[in-house]
């Protein structure tokens, strides 16, 4: 087989690994989208379990190549941008946050692949108009995105269906009869004020989850740099494999040990506020996380401009599913 067609297999095969990874990326939260995950911080440490696993079971099948601290500082990075997750989809629903984060994401890994950012050596494109272009393209699209209003959460639709109900029975019954006394007049306004004071908070949490889902999206966008920094400077680092599935043990350790530390220092704080952690929610998670695993080792090996096409198909999965 000549080298030519070698280039062009391996760039087919690629390509369908960022197919592939796409849909389950823009799936991965879909099974614990029905229970209640709390606040996310039981069910984020539940995840990283899951991806020691699938990280140790990649460290075994490539023999054992070694442990690379710097690795771990990618998986510190993707820890704490995935520890914002669920409080970003209970603000802004799961479609419309996954869309926001991976925007943000897309551009973060198109700048450091485009320019050569955080010690990367630089990967222009063949053509400057078509990667501007799509540039824009995703632009425009985040901030279409931006203006979508998703359901935050089931739990507020279930709620907002038992009062529906009680409104419906109460028109039914004779006791809602017109009234015209002061009293009434002044309980109505108060509702009215109770009503605009709730819109400004959901308003205002809409806001903290749209800033939290950028700020995720930059972390999410810095996973890989530190991989790609360690192979992209062999001077600095003499003897280190060119192979980035050699690094992903340590990447996810990395993961581990962040989301470890996070939820040490969450149950210290809560403590004294203890709630009873979601069981259901584990193995949901478990399942989820032992799915996606694989395709990012995928991803350890695509370089920059994999990490750009993968981001921007779990951007459109994410909205045809929206």
């Amino acid at each position: 087989m000549s080298s030519e067609n070698a280039s062009d297999m391996s760039v087919a095969i690629g390509l369908c690994a960022c197919g592939v990874s796409a849909v389950f990326f823009g799936s991965m939260f879909v099974p614990i989208r029905k229970y209640d995950a709390a606040d996310g911080m039981f069910a984020q440490w539940v995840m990283s379990a899951a991806i020691l696993f699938i990280g140790f079971l990649v460290f075994c099948l490539q023999g054992f190549p070694g442990f690379y601290p710097i690795a771990m500082l990618g998986g510190t990075f993707w820890t704490i941008g995935n520890a914002t997750a669920i409080p970003i989809i209970s603000r802004l629903g799961m479609a419309l946050g996954i869309l926001i984060w991976n925007t943000t994401n897309c551009l973060t890994g198109w700048a450091g692949g485009r320019f050569g950012l955080f010690g990367m050596k630089p990967n222009p494109p063949a053509s400057d108009i078509l990667n501007y272009g799509g540039l824009l393209f995703v632009i425009i699209g985040g901030v279409l995105f931006s203006r979508i209003k998703g359901n935050p959460s089931e739990s507020e639709d279930n709620e907002k269906g038992s009062i529906d109900l009680v409104s419906v029975k109460n028109k039914d019954s004779p006791e809602k009869e017109p009234l015209t006394d002061p009293e009434t007049r002044t309980s109505g306004k108060d509702e009215e004020r109770s009503e605009k004071r709730i819109s400004s908070q959901s308003g205002k949490q809409r806001i903290i989850g749209f800033v939290m889902a950028l700020i995720a999206g930059v972390f999410y966008g810095m996973t890989f740099v530190p991989v790609i920094f360690m192979i992209d400077n062999p001077e600095t680092f003499p003897n280190y494999p060119q192979d980035g599935l050699a690094y992903v043990f340590s990447h996810y350790f990395g993961i581990f040990l962040t989301a470890t530390a996070i939820f040490i220092g969450y149950a210290i704080i809560k403590i004294r506020q203890y709630r009873r952690g979601p069981r259901r929610a584990c193995a949901p998670r478990l399942f989820c996380e032992s799915m996606t695993r694989p395709l990012l080792c995928c991803s350890c090996s695509s370089r920059p401009v994999g990490s750009t096409i993968i981001e921007s198909r779990k951007i459109l999965y994410n909205h045809q599913s929206y």
